[in-house]
């Protein structure tokens, strides 16, 4: 380690001195010296040793075998160490030395140094004159030759940018001329494709095709309403496209004209009647296929056969569902439907399956023609009304086939079967489509259809009762309650049972006292009895809707009784005294009403609760306001009468 090293690791005790900086400049000065002597002995007085051998340039020229300095050689100044050199000319325990005194010391080792670099280039075998006129040689060259490539560079580019910019100005002139071509061409090709549609045109009217002549003008229209750029400024097109429109207006007025004597309608109304014919004159010569398909091909036979549809549906279909029609097919042309106007009229089920047989089956004798493949007159017809005709028929004519009561429902398979059997006739007439929806979906819901048929018959009926007359009535209940015993097996846990309940529970409560009250009223028991009869005999869903419908009997005689019968309950006594005994004899019957249904039901889990307990105090009260009332007006009657008379 050198004192300069030594010194830097102390502790700084105190700052340094000019004397002690001189030191160090003076170790620092002898250090790089005595290095780069060393460095000058390994490299050599020429630079590079590695570069001068290795130039290929001087090997070609010169032909020089270089020999290289055998590493023994340099043993001498590879192992020169200048840390060793300085540790012996500055001893690390002295410390009081001048710079002077050093000097000397240094200046003798540089020489000798010298004096080494010296000798080994003279003992060198190295021609160190001959490689530094050759290092001139190369560095002239190699000037020489990059200015050459400057040159050549400039003329390269010079002359690739002129042809470069000749061939783009040819590349330009070429483009605009196929530009030119290709617009050229693609008016001539619209010229010609227009001269093709209009000789098209008249081979199909030679032929006496309306399809071909169709085609043709649909084409040229088409092709008119996109022309090649610059063919819409020529004076030709404008020509071509105006006549072209003025045949097509003429040949679509003659194709309606020829479809107006294929399917013609008329509607004579009458007060009493309303009389429809309908002529259909197709058939399967090429005349009239050659029609459709002209229309088809213009677009508008969609259009027309729509238009016959909706008068099919509405002028035809809907009356036969909805009134008293006679269809009648007086040639295989001709069909004649007489619609009779009735009030209140509907037609039976069976007697419109009847009408629209006849119906279909003359349509399908004149409208399944094949004009294209699977597309036929009656086809269309068939998608552009089956849904809504389906969707009326069920509604409107179906549904009322759905019986009221559970005897007919058990035979309604007949009924199923022979519209089944429609079904599979509309199937056959290609009026349905077979993966179409069936007519006979809506059984799929026939517990609910049912249920609610049976309820709105029950209340049309308990509701016809309400309305009758008050003043027809019977006689019912007791004069006595009867002390027979109840014919039991003796049995010790019974027999006190029933001791309990004599004595808690008086016997009369289960008789109704002898009275007279309305015959209406026996019939609305009757109704409910029936009723809660059909009830068990059925589904759950319809079990639970007639149940709710007994209970709204109840409370629609609340509602239509007192105010259908109000004028003869406040002014005839007999009326009043009546109507308080229906509603005491309902109420009788209602305690017990909810056990009986429970005790049919026996056997089957319910989600409903069954009980008309609620309703028992609801129609007492309503007997009891009435008759109250009534007697407050005959007592307020009668004594205006003794004050009038006293």
């Amino acid at each position: 380690m050198t004192e300069k090293e030594d010194v830097t690791n102390q502790p700084e005790k105190e700052p340094l001195d000019d004397e002690a900086l001189e030191k160090l400049a003076v170790e620092e000065l002898l250090r790089e010296a005595v290095q780069g002597a060393a460095r000058a002995e390994i490299v050599g007085p020429s630079g590079n040793a590695d570069t001068r051998t290795n130039h290929p340039t001087v090997k070609n020229i010169q032909n020089l075998q270089l020999k290289k300095i055998d590493p023994k050689e340099n043993i001498k100044m590879e192992e020169y160490n200048v840390d060793n050199v300085l540790k012996n000319i500055f001893d690390v325990n002295e410390t009081n030395w001048k710079p002077s005194e050093k000097i000397p010391l240094i200046s003798k080792e540089i020489e000798q140094l010298k004096n080494d670099l010296k000798s080994f280039l003279i003992s060198t075998e190295y021609d160190m004159t001959s490689i530094l006129e050759e290092s001139a040689a190369l560095c002239s060259e190699t000037q020489n030759l990059a200015e050459d490539m400057e040159v050549c560079k400039v003329e390269i580019e010079q002359e690739t940018m002129a042809e470069i910019l000749k061939s783009l100005a040819n590349r330009d002139q070429l483009q605009n001329e196929l530009t030119s071509i290709n617009f050229a061409l693609n008016i001539v090709r619209d010229v010609l494709l227009c001269g093709k549609f209009v000789k098209e045109f008249d081979d199909g009217r030679e032929a006496q095709s309306f399809t071909r002549a169709v085609e043709a003008v649909y084409d040229l229209l088409q092709h008119a309403e996109s022309p090649a750029e610059g063919f819409q400024n020529l004076e030709v097109y404008s020509n071509t496209k105006h006549t072209a429109q003025l045949i097509w207006e003429n040949l679509l007025t003659d194709l309606f004209t020829e479809w107006g004597r294929m399917v013609t309608w008329d509607i004579k109304a009458g007060t009493r009647k309303t009389v429809v014919t309908v002529n259909l004159t197709f058939d399967e010569s090429l005349i009239v296929v050659d029609i459709l398909n002209a229309l088809d091909r213009s677009k508008k036979l969609t259009e027309r056969v729509s238009e016959f549809a909706q008068f099919l549906l509405k002028e035809v279909l809907m009356p036969i569902i909805h009134s008293d029609v006679t269809v009648y097919d007086e040639t295989d042309e001709l069909m004649t439907v007489t619609i009779m106007h009735k009030q209140n009229f509907k037609p039976r089920y069976d007697a419109v399956i009847a009408n629209l047989r006849i119906l279909f089956n003359y349509l399908n004798n004149k409208l399944n023609v094949d004009f294209k493949r699977d597309t036929t007159i009656m086809r269309m017809v068939g998608i552009e009304i089956s849904s809504e005709f389906r969707d009326i028929l069920i509604k409107d004519c179906l549904i009322d086939t759905i019986p009221n009561n559970i005897n007919d429902l058990q035979i309604y398979g007949r009924i199923t079967s022979e519209i089944q059997e429609f079904q599979n006739f509309l199937v056959l007439v290609k009026f349905f489509t077979e993966d179409s929806l069936s007519i006979l979906h809506y059984l799929n819901n026939i517990d609910v259809l049912f249920a609610n048929k049976s309820s709105q018959h029950f209340l049309e009926t308990a509701r016809a009762i309400m309305l009758k007359d008050l003043s027809a009535s019977m006689s019912i209940g007791v004069e006595h309650v009867p002390n027979d015993g109840l014919d039991i097996k003796s049995d010790e846990k019974g027999a006190e049972a029933l001791n309990i309940l004599d004595k808690t529970i008086p016997k009369s409560l289960y008789f109704f006292p002898r009275c007279m009250i309305s015959k209406t009223a026996q019939e609305l028991l009757d109704v409910a009895y029936v009723m809660m009869e059909q009830a068990v005999q059925c589904s759950d869903v319809v079990c639970k809707k007639l149940y709710n419908t007994t209970r709204l009997v109840f409370e629609l005689y609340d509602a239509v009784v007192p105010y259908h019968h109000e004028n003869y309950l406040q002014t005839i006594p007999q009326y009043v005294a009546l109507f308080h005994n229906n509603c005491m004899y309902l109420a009788h019957n209602l305690q017990l009403f909810g056990d009986k249904w429970l005790v049919l039901m026996e056997g089957r889990e319910l989600d409903y609760p069954i009980g008309f307990v609620d309703l028992v105090q609801k129609i007492r009260d309503l007997g009891y306001k009435h008759l109250t009332i009534h007697m407050q007006q005959q007592r307020k009657q009668i004594l205006d009468n003794i004050r009038s008379s006293g």
